[in-house]
């Protein structure tokens, strides 16, 4: 397909500045490039193309191959392996990488606001509608974010997200998040699990490019 002008001269500019290993254009996420050697984090490189891009009304990410530091951001939902979500944000946090967090109401019920913003030292993401500062907090930090990890995932956000049920922070945040950006790691009990339910739900979120994680087996809480 012939791109618009627009799209077509920051591309040739992207070019230009960090000869990028790779370009994808997507249609609703704009254009991705990948680079390497550490590029993007040049003072100077960053600078010139982000000046040349500013006015551009094309959405542009840049992916950086030489730099390991991404910024994450950890979905945490109301099952009982929440009790061990401060520990993974302080693991990342650990390994370098900027951590923020955004939960269900029910997280809550189980991990504190406090003790998530004090392991990932940023504001929590737990509301639409009170104390976020924009009522499109779900976008900006969709844009903040490399990587949105959701842990634990419970069987209702896995069924959320399979049928485009968008009615909290998490789950909001999770369609507006483009599905390759999300890796989930479903928690439940083993009989939820094996519902048919669940499984149809994870075939459809496998084929939208979302990646899942386990689960491991252990100790239910039932026993």
């Amino acid at each position: 397909a012939e791109l618009d002008p627009v799209r077509e001269a920051v591309i040739k500019r992207i070019v230009e500045l960090t000869e990028p290993d790779s370009i994808t254009i997507h249609d609703d996420m704009g254009i991705i490039a990948t680079v390497g050697r550490g590029m993007v984090h040049n003072p100077g490189t960053a600078a010139r193309l982000f000046s040349a891009l500013s006015k551009a009304s094309v959405n542009v990410r840049m992916i950086d191959q030489g730099s390991s530091e991404m910024n994450i951001i950890v979905g945490i939902t109301g099952g009982i392996a929440a009790y061990k979500s401060p520990q993974l944000v302080r693991l990342l946090k650990k390994a370098g990488h900027e951590v923020r967090c955004a939960v269900t109401g029910h997280a809550l019920e189980f991990v504190t606001r406090v003790s998530l913003e004090t392991v990932s030292g940023a504001p929590l993401y737990h509301d639409l509608f009170e104390g976020n500062g924009s009522a499109t907090e779900h976008i900006s930090l969709k844009d903040w974010g490399d990587m949105l990890i959701v842990a634990p995932a419970t069987a209702n956000i896995i069924g959320k997200v399979a049928s485009g049920i968008a009615d909290d922070a998490l789950s909001t945040l999770l369609l507006a998040m483009p599905p390759e950006r999300v890796l989930m790691a479903p928690a439940m009990n083993s009989q939820m699990w094996s519902h048919p339910a669940v499984q149809r739900n994870l075939e459809t979120l496998h084929a939208w490019g979302i990646r899942t994680i386990g689960p491991a087996e252990g100790e239910l809480a039932c026993g």
